[in-house]
């Protein structure tokens, strides 16, 4: 499992106690995490990669660039990169909201049919930053 943070990139494996750190950030395009999560993982043996991904994700592919990394993420071939099956999902607060019924916001709580309708469209959906 990948998960693609602003500053780090962490990398486990099934079976895998420990957990692999990239740094990540500004520079961190798609094509450079594919060649250094391979380069931290050399010893490792997989068939199947899942990718947290720090947006959200259509059809199986970014909606669009993160604003906090390179670019090159919505275009980018995974599967053919890592040479397996590649699973997407997104690893943001929007995912979050998406798949639970109710979405806390400090003490309030609001029913995810209006969270969705305030938010969608936003920059960063689904983060508290973004309500009015």
């Amino acid at each position: 499992m990948i998960d693609v943070g602003g500053t780090h990139v962490k990398v486990l494996a099934t079976r895998r106690r420990e957990e692999r750190e990239i740094p990540s950030g500004s520079n961190m395009t798609a094509r450079k995490m594919v060649r250094n999560v391979k380069r931290v993982t050399k010893d490792w043996a997989y068939g199947l990669v899942s990718i947290g991904y720090p947006g959200p994700i259509i059809h199986g592919r970014p909606l669009h660039e993160p604003h906090n990394l390179g670019g090159g993420w919505v275009e980018f071939n995974f599967g053919k990169a890592f040479g397996c099956p590649v699973s997407l999902a997104c690893s943001t607060t929007q995912c979050q909201v998406l798949t639970n019924p109710i979405w806390h916001v400090g003490l309030a709580e609001f029913p995810i049919a209006e969270v969705t309708s305030r938010l969608v469209g936003e920059k960063h959906v689904g983060t508290t930053d973004d309500r009015e």
